[in-house]
């Protein structure tokens, strides 16, 4: 009789990590799956650890804002507390890295795609700079990344027409038909001509005002007096003095007063 009095805790504690927390004596939960097995566990896998909240006699137990849903079999708070924090870290590094590739493979998405301005408006084949593209492509894209995709009109016709000039030209460079993927890509365009770019910075240069805060009267004395002032104490102060006085006074874009150039 001893002995199944001594048997019955660890006949209960074995249920409960086999069945679920609180073991035979447990209340039925809200699973659809028959308790213990395989699907059961898997849907009690994707319960969080730690302790539940719960509202007892008129207070929340914890204090703290917790979890409200059910609480982890027996099995699962050991593995929880006994591995703890190593599988939780390894599942935020590998949705980090998901996150990462997703950013990387969109980032090549645009790197290889042939927009509207690398096709000629008329004829829908590809333009100067588009063949420049196509060369990028096929010799500084990495292999596993090395693909071409073209932005597409709406227009099968011209869809067509383009794809078949990408193909064209993939073969003039001697490139084995499905090396480099081919594809239509629905994306709104990212970049400008290279005319129109070359345009904006022109006009740029060209229109740089002079320097807003002039040099003050009398810069060119000043200088000289430093400079005689260095004499005294050696010839390599007097030779910086000077060259720093003349660069100042001769460097392009910077108007000087007549007075102080005499």
């Amino acid at each position: 009789m001893r002995i199944l009095l001594l048997l019955a805790p660890l006949l209960l504690i074995s249920t409960g990590c086999s069945m679920g927390r609180g073991g035979l004596f447990s209340r039925n939960d809200s699973s659809i799956h028959p308790r213990g097995t395989a699907a059961w566990w898997r849907e009690k896998a994707s319960i969080t650890p730690g302790v539940k909240q719960r509202f007892w006699r008129g207070k929340l137990w914890p204090a703290q804002p917790r979890g409200t849903g059910p609480e982890q079999p027996l099995t699962h708070i050991y593995h929880a507390q006994h591995y703890w924090p190593r599988p939780y870290t390894e599942q935020d590094e590998r949705s980090v890295i998901a996150i990462t590739d997703a950013v990387v493979s969109r980032g090549w998405e645009e790197q290889t795609t042939l927009f509207d301005h690398h096709f000629d408006p008329e004829t829908d084949q590809l333009s100067r700079a588009g063949v420049r593209h196509v060369e990028y492509v096929i010799d500084g894209v990495p292999l596993e990344r090395r693909q071409l995709l073209i932005q597409s009109t709406r227009s099968s016709e011209r869809d067509f027409h383009r794809e078949q000039s990408v193909r064209t030209k993939l073969m003039q460079y001697e490139i084995p038909h499905g090396e480099i993927p081919v594809a239509l890509r629905n994306c709104i365009e990212t970049g400008r001509p290279a005319a129109e770019v070359e345009s904006i910075r022109s006009q740029y240069l060209s229109s740089t005002p002079l320097p807003r805060i002039p040099l003050p009267t009398g810069f060119r004395s000043g200088g000289s007096g430093a400079a005689s002032q260095a004499a005294g104490s050696g010839s390599m102060g007097m030779s910086m003095s000077g060259m720093v006085g003349e660069n100042m006074v001769n460097s392009p874009g910077i108007a000087v007063p007549a007075s102080s150039q005499q």
